[in-house]
């Protein structure tokens, strides 16, 4: 796929790119957890949640939001730990932005997932960003909840992309939506630096150049 760039704005594939540093994320991922908390402080005191971070990207979002549940919720007198249960998603066709593709849900985790999800009241799906919310959506149908709430979080939103009431994350930061450039309306394409093999060289080192600059630090060196 070709790319260019318009107004200091990267256009591929009839999208406008919104690239996320790596700091960004991290930072985002804490307000969402800070939101959470401070709907669900109590709550979780008395009944412990589990996290179900979805992979890939929901996997980095994971990181900050049960790091800091666990600064709020593992003291004396409060629940013992956080409890997490990773699900492994395989999704998308490389280097097709939207495309349905094949979406593959690893049952093992899933089961997993359901044996927790009875030692707690409230299961929380993890993901960097709710599009088409396609896995969320396909683990909601493969796991059985018995009644148990399941409350979503995520960063980032297209709500345009929305196809369901479900679709709309409980919890979210930052919605992305379409944009007019040069008198032509693009919608968004949400990157990430961990999806380095969606792009080439040159395109990620634009949106991204600080990663850029670390990894030539390191192949100079014969690190990398």
């Amino acid at each position: 796929m070709t790319w260019e760039c318009r107004n200091g704005i990267y256009i591929k594939d009839g999208n406008y790119l919104e690239p996320i540093q790596p700091n960004r994320v991290t930072n985002d991922s804490y307000a969402v957890a800070d939101a959470l908390l401070g709907h669900k402080l109590e709550d979780y005191r008395r009944r412990r949640p589990l996290l179900l971070p979805l992979g890939r990207g929901g996997f980095e979002v994971f990181l900050s939001i049960s790091g800091t549940l666990r600064s709020a919720l593992v003291t004396p007198g409060y629940c013992e730990d956080v409890d997490y249960v990773p699900i492994k998603i395989s999704r998308y066709t490389k280097g097709k932005i939207n495309a349905e593709g094949e979406l593959r849900l690893d049952e093992t985790d899933i089961e997993q997932a359901a044996r927790a999800l009875e030692g707690h009241e409230e299961g929380i799906i993890i993901d960097d960003i709710a599009d088409k919310c396609r896995s969320i959506r396909r683990v909601l149908d493969r796991l059985p909840t018995r009644g148990k709430n399941i409350v979503i979080a995520t960063p980032y939103t297209k709500p345009e992309a929305a196809q369901e009431r479900l679709d709309h994350p409980h919890y979210f930061l930052t919605p992305f939506v379409s944009r007019e450039i040069d008198d032509a309306v693009y919608p968004p394409w949400v990157v990430f630096h961990w999806e380095r093999d969606e792009h080439d060289a040159e395109l990620w080192r634009r949106l991204f150049p600080e990663l850029y600059q670390i990894s030539q630090v390191f192949q100079e060196a014969g690190v990398a």
